[in-house]
């Protein structure tokens, strides 16, 4: 008997029942969804997959480490370490499982091109089939208080500065300077061409950037004002614009975006339970080692 299995689109239709509806009970709850979709991407597996032979058998062998270090030389201009080889060949691992998974589920047969697009393929249908409904409310409001830092605005602070590099006398100078002249001036970029804005940047992105100390005084810098602050990078000429406190996010507000959050992170989480099962059907072997 020959079994064909066909994949238009990468579209995957939910299942029906006799009528004809969406069987969306069963789909409400995400761990059942995985379970019962997993049994069945098991189950072609088992019909269309490798066998227990050669091609259940992954070789890591000299060729592809060798890929791999010469790839990040490229992009790094240096040597992998040997955890940072480690995980190039763990993706390299988990790119063949997915090219041979879809290898054996005849997803090359209508588009035979290159190795990476029969994982974009295979990919695409484990997205497609790890598609969870939206939560109950109450867990939807569970979720989002375990992430409430993730969504409520913190302060942040409008700004123009121009930086003169250094942390000598002389830039000090430079920067008390341009102070005078930007505070005078009816127009400042004019005065200063070289004068740089920032919008809402948090008091953490201001650290990140000039330091702590900057931040610090940034915050005490009178609204409007022109001053000279002193940073990791050297001394600037500084106006801030605006001071914006921190606001807690509302629940019913973002409602729809958490709905969406949510959705991706369940998504990303089945999909990648998926593909570590699929991975369990293969024998690694690391044959790359000099």
């Amino acid at each position: 008997m020959l079994l064909r299995l066909t994949c238009r689109s990468g579209i995957v239709r939910p299942a029906t029942d006799p009528r004809g509806t969406p069987m969306s009970s069963w789909r409400r709850e995400p761990l059942l969804h995985f379970t019962v979709l997993a049994g069945i991407l098991f189950g072609l597996y088992q019909w269309v997959g490798p066998k227990p032979t050669n091609s259940a058998v992954i070789v890591v062998d000299a060729a592809v480490r060798n890929d791999m270090i010469d790839r990040f030389r490229k992009a790094t201009q240096r040597e992998p370490a040997p955890a940072e080889l480690d995980h190039l060949i763990d993706g390299w691992i988990a790119k063949e499982v997915m090219y041979r998974q879809g290898l054996a589920m005849g997803l090359d047969r209508s588009d035979g091109r290159i190795r990476e697009i029969v994982i974009a393929n295979m990919h695409a249908l484990v997205r497609a089939q790890s598609v969870p409904d939206a939560p109950p409310e109450s867990e939807l409001q569970k979720w989002f208080e375990q992430r409430r830092s993730n969504y409520d605005r913190p302060r942040t602070f409008d700004f123009v500065q121009v930086l003169f590099a250094g942390d000598d006398a002389d830039a000090q100078a430079r920067a008390q300077q341009a102070r005078l002249t930007l505070a005078s001036a009816a127009n400042s970029e004019e005065a200063e061409p070289h004068l740089r804005p920032y919008r809402q940047r948090t008091r953490e992105q201001v650290v990140k950037t000039y330091g702590e100390a900057f931040a610090a005084a940034l915050e005490r810098q009178p609204l409007g004002e022109w001053g000279v602050l002193r940073s990791m990078r050297g001394w600037h000429a500084v106006r801030l614009d605006a001071i914006a406190e921190p606001q807690a996010a509302v629940f019913e507000t973002l409602k729809a975006q958490l709905e969406n959050d949510w959705r991706r992170e369940k998504e990303f989480e089945l999909a990648a339970e998926m593909q570590r099962a699929m991975r369990a059907s293969y024998t690694v072997e690391r044959v790359d080692q000099p």
